[in-house]
């Protein structure tokens, strides 16, 4: 599977995780897969169409990448910051699918307290 070159400098794991599966998924049917993604966000909306142009060869999955990272730090910088503090996973998908409710909770539980 195609997948992302980490940016060591403006942390990028969150990014590349969820954009390597999501690009994956989206490759098998992108005519579907573009149609359901524009109906979540303007985001996805954009997000699906750099899809387009990473599968074209017209553009890296890397530009892409930050092009929507771009776009999302221009939105929340704190929760979509660059450099070395990176973004939460969920926060990423949240603002990416534009969710409004909880579809599941994270516990974080120290093993030596």
């Amino acid at each position: 599977p195609i997948g992302l070159i980490w940016d060591s400098t403006n942390y990028s794991c969150g990014y590349d995780a969820f954009f390597t599966v999501l690009y994956n998924i989206w490759i098998r049917a992108p005519g579907e897969w573009s149609a359901h993604l524009r109906s979540t966000s303007n985001l996805m909306t954009q997000l699906s169409a750099l899809l387009a142009e990473v599968s074209q060869e017209l553009l890296t999955f890397e530009n892409a990448r930050d092009n929507v990272r771009r776009m999302m730090h221009a939105v929340n910088p704190h929760q979509f910051p660059y450099g070395v503090l990176g973004t939460s996973i969920d926060k990423l998908v949240g603002a990416l699918f534009h969710v409004n409710r909880t579809h599941a909770r994270g516990q974080r539980k120290c093993n030596t307290c």
